[in-house]
């Protein structure tokens, strides 16, 4: 077995797959784990500046970043504005691309309600005045909702179809 290691334990014997992390020194992201067919030095600095740490732990290399001595899970991502920070090792929140997302949603949800506002629409004067109302609404949603940070947290407009 070329990529493995034994152990006797109680008269048994325990097969080890060879697993390494290359990790990035400056910043811990692990860029690749590998099973090579023999092994390899742990603490090895490769020729593209990366470090070579033999583990036995479960780790992704997106889910854990190494500390030096130790790998450590990274916390979820708490939205999908969220990116990591290697240096620092948090999650920042791109307020900026939520709102470019909360922009492109509102002017998706005004145009799929335009027909409401033409006029041979079928809709009665009352639909067609709740119809206006909910556009302008959307309209004015970003300024109303200005200090939100968090997508989760977004009140959006009801539509009049799903009134009760």
């Amino acid at each position: 077995m070329g990529n493995s290691s034994h152990k006797n334990v109680n008269n048994r014997t325990f097969y080890m797959i060879n697993q390494y992390a290359i990790v990035n020194t400056s910043s811990g992201e692990i860029t690749s784990i590998i099973y090579p067919p023999t092994p390899m030095t742990d603490g090895e600095i490769l020729h593209d500046g990366t470090k070579v740490v033999q583990t036995t732990e479960e780790i992704t290399c997106s889910g854990h970043y190494y500390t030096g001595s130790a790998f450590v899970a990274i916390p979820a991502r708490p939205s999908r504005f969220h990116d990591w920070d290697w240096d620092n090792k948090v999650w920042h929140n791109h307020v900026i691309n939520m709102w470019k997302a909360v922009r492109k949603e509102r002017d998706m949800l005004l145009a799929v309600c335009d027909w409401t506002q033409v006029a041979d629409s079928p809709l009665s004067t009352q639909d067609k005045a709740d119809w206006a109302m909910y556009r302008d609404q959307l309209r004015n949603f970003p300024q109303w909702n200005s200090s939100v940070t968090d997508w989760d947290a977004l009140n959006w407009p009801v539509p009049p179809n799903e009134w009760v």
